[in-house]
């Protein structure tokens, strides 16, 4: 399933700041009257079997940063997370993909084109879809929507400086076709398709939320940790 990956604050050309404020430590306290929307919208990919890990890295490279952004409304830990999951729940992916024949599928393959019309028809809004090669097979890897400092969608444009076709954004044009992962083979760690949600392609500092979708078994992270989702 998809699910959040992250929520970012992000500046035009660019996913940052990151890492704003060392001394605010991840709390796993702060989280536990959340717990019910993270396990359902924001689930903990575990990395090294080091429990929190995903929520502590989000926190600590994009939560510190997002609560010092001026008029976002997140003024603590929790806050930030429960964003995130409100704004997913908001979002629902894989309802948009399957409302628009997109399942996911070991051999069928997909186009950017399509991933694009569904999420534009349903959104709204112009997303970014990103897929990376993973042993040889190109697969959907993030797909971000934007919001503004007032959680209002927005166009994703100029989160990064690519080339673009047709208007439509993300590494997923770089393959003519990619896989939507649907099983595999047990024992292995969690890769994926994240998918991801910009926030506020602003000139100031602005939230992004990343979403993801967590292929649990047959694509391998490699141990490279959340920056290789």
């Amino acid at each position: 399933k998809w699910s959040v990956h992250g929520l970012w604050p992000t500046r035009f050309g660019e996913i940052a700041p990151n890492f704003c404020n060392s001394s605010w430590h991840y709390s796993h306290q702060a989280m536990e009257p959340i717990m019910h929307q993270l396990d359902t919208f924001w689930p903990d990919i575990e990395t090294r079997s080091q429990p929190d890990s995903l929520w502590t890295h989000e926190w600590t490279k994009h939560g510190t940063c997002a609560v010092q952004a001026p008029d976002t409304g997140l003024p603590t830990q929790a806050d930030y997370f429960r964003t995130g999951c409100e704004l997913a729940s908001k979002n629902p992916l894989s309802d948009w993909l399957s409302g628009a024949g997109i399942l996911p599928s070991d051999t069928k393959e997909y186009t950017t084109a399509q991933f694009w019309s569904a999420i534009v028809e349903s959104s709204g809004v112009r997303p970014h879809i990103d897929c990376e090669k993973v042993d040889g097979v190109a697969v959907v890897k993030e797909i971000k929507l934007c919001y503004d400092k007032n959680m209002t969608r927005v166009d994703c444009d100029n989160i990064v400086t690519e080339k673009m076709a047709d208007n439509m954004m993300g590494t997923c044009l770089r393959y003519k076709t990619f896989l939507y992962p649907a099983t595999s083979s047990p024992g292995q760690a969690s890769n994926g398709g994240v998918a991801g949600i910009v926030c506020g392609v602003l000139a100031a500092v602005a939230i992004l939320i990343g979403g993801g979708y967590f292929v649990r078994r047959r694509y391998s992270s490699r141990g490279r940790g959340y920056e290789s989702l």
